[in-house]
């Protein structure tokens, strides 16, 4: 495992410990697919009864000492065509 893999994994779980509730958990669904300075990787939300609950994506930025600096997620699916016109 990269230590990019071990930070996205680390930013999932800390969402899940901040989660007092123990609503739901976040998971990492993909592998991440590196890019210069950044990467993106899948995630699936269960819910507290095991059923996905949402599925989206993290896309990070990463500092020049190779913290995460940024973090976006996106929630679903992306739109096809022809749903998005």
């Amino acid at each position: 495992m990269t230590e990019l893999e071990l930070r996205a994994d680390g930013y999932l779980m800390a969402w899940n410990l901040d989660d007092e509730t123990e609503r739901a958990r976040l998971e990492r669904s993909t592998g991440v697919d590196h890019h210069p300075g950044g990467a993106r990787y899948g995630w699936t939300m269960i819910a507290a009864d095991g059923t996905i609950a949402l599925t989206g994506i993290d896309v990070v930025e990463e500092a020049p000492d190779g913290r995460l600096a940024r973090i976006t997620g996106f929630f679903g699916d992306l739109a096809t065509l022809e749903e998005a016109s």
